[in-house]
């Protein structure tokens, strides 16, 4: 059997919750803005403050920005979560064989998972209601997870070489 490599970037979709903290953070700033112009003590800080304040609220801004990326190499499948292009946290590794049941989601059965108290669930998907969206349960450091991922070929086919039986 030859070796596999196969890898996926799917940006996620900025929700609404990402918009009400984006106009927060605006709000906070233009609030300190507005605080310093009326202590006029503090006027040999302001050109710090206008800088410090507006590069936080960049730095902030841009981190709301979210990617994944599926790295399937051989039978182990890495879910990575990117923050704004610039810094990388592993989510979880797992193999083929931690995977119980895969198949598509539909909303009646995230419903039914949601209910099932014992499943912890990471949703790495785009969320974008246009894509195809699939489900991988599993078993990882001894509980019981739920994977909510877009569809790609590729990996799911990848994965099914290694544990047919879940698929």
């Amino acid at each position: 059997m030859e070796d596999l490599f196969i890898e996926k970037i799917v940006p996620q979709r900025a929700d609404a919750s990402i918009y009400v903290k984006r106009l927060l953070l605006v709000l906070a700033f233009f609030l300190l803005v507005f605080l310093m112009l009326m202590l006029p003590s503090l006027a040999s800080l302001w050109p710090l403050i206008f800088v410090g304040g507006g590069y936080a609220v960049y730095y902030v801004w841009t981190s709301m920005n979210l990617e994944h990326e599926y790295i399937l190499v051989n039978e182990i499948l890495d879910i990575d979560r990117i923050i704004a292009k610039r810094k990388r946290k592993r989510l979880i590794e797992l193999t083929a064989r931690d995977v119980e049941e895969a198949a598509p989601l539909s909303a009646e059965k995230l419903a039914h998972f949601r209910r099932a108290s014992s499943l912890k669930l990471l949703d790495v998907s785009s969320r974008r209601p246009e894509a195809e969206r699939y489900y991988l349960k599993c078993r990882h450091d001894g509980e019981n997870m739920l994977i909510i991922m877009d569809y790609e070929e590729r990996i799911f086919m990848g994965l099914r070489r290694y544990n047919p039986s879940a698929f």
